[in-house]
């Protein structure tokens, strides 16, 4: 944006830690918050309309502070409260997502209110609800034994995210304008990469066999671009089927070996690093 570079690929900010200083300290330090939260809402919508902001970039935020308010398996009136402010918000600047969160919020609160109306309720001995009438005035009307039934709320379960989703999801803190083709649909998670071809047909594909291996392998339409890549790496890249990869197509056994290679490799393809040997072998 105006020629400054942002994002963890950057080391702009360098964490996100780093990212929430710096919005706490922007928000809270001084004075009434909501002038600043409205004017940074509003910055956001006018980024997403010139095309330095994406649509997928707002989803992800929005989505991120979903997970945050449930992180505890529960969301406070105040969370519920201001997400929805921020949804409300950015459906006017034409976010379809933003829909999509308001319609998790308003599953929470039909669950809470369901689990409210369960406690509130009492049941006889043979577990059928009593029907509550007034007896003010029948003093000699005797009182059923009742049983309690009081529901535990129970947190919900994380969900465990597949070895394609822990990829995308890491390779996405790398690159936020990634966008995952395919996923959890054999062994190959397919991501289109625009910042290394804004072509389309610019794709890093990762090949997770059922041994938990994976492979790493970039394929482009743009036979120019591909020339250019191996010209450029011809001692540590080559290319195979119009698939370009590492000399030797090493195969990473975690998440984070992989991501690593990758990161290596993609800078590879920009022109922006040359690659150490040592990132080519398997570990």
């Amino acid at each position: 944006i105006d020629g400054v570079k942002y994002g963890f690929g950057h080391d702009n900010p360098s964490d996100l830690q780093e990212t929430w200083d710096h919005i706490f300290s922007k928000i809270y330090d001084s004075g009434d918050p909501m002038p600043r939260v409205n004017e940074s809402h509003s910055n956001l919508v006018d980024y997403l309309n010139n095309g330095s902001f994406t649509a997928n970039n707002l989803e992800t935020l929005l989505n991120t502070l979903y997970d945050l308010c449930m992180a505890d398996g529960t969301i406070t009136e105040g969370q519920k409260h201001q997400l929805t402010y921020y949804c409300e918000y950015f459906k006017s600047g034409g976010c379809d997502f933003a829909n999509v969160i308001l319609g998790r919020l308003d599953e929470d609160t039909l669950s809470e209110q369901m689990d409210e109306i369960f406690e509130a309720t009492e049941f006889d001995a043979e577990g059928r609800p009593i029907e509550k009438t007034d007896h003010s005035d029948d003093t000699d009307v005797p009182k059923e034994k009742t049983v309690s039934r009081k529901k535990t709320k129970k947190p919900k379960p994380k969900k465990k995210l597949t070895l394609h989703e822990q990829l995308a999801s890491e390779l996405a803190k790398l690159y936020p304008n990634s966008e995952v083709k395919k996923i959890n649909e054999g062994n190959k998670l397919d991501i289109h990469l625009p910042d290394v071809n804004n072509k389309k047909g610019t794709h890093i594909c990762f090949n997770c066999t059922k041994t938990g291996q994976i492979k790493i392998h970039f394929y482009s339409r743009d036979k120019i671009f591909n020339e250019d890549v191996i010209k450029r790496n011809s001692g540590v890249l080559e290319e195979t089927s119009g698939r370009i990869r590492l000399i030797g197509y090493p195969s990473f056994k975690t998440v984070k070996d992989a991501i690593k290679s990758a990161e290596g490799f993609i800078k590879l393809l920009s022109g922006s690093s040359k690659l150490k040997k040592e990132e080519t072998k398997k570990p």
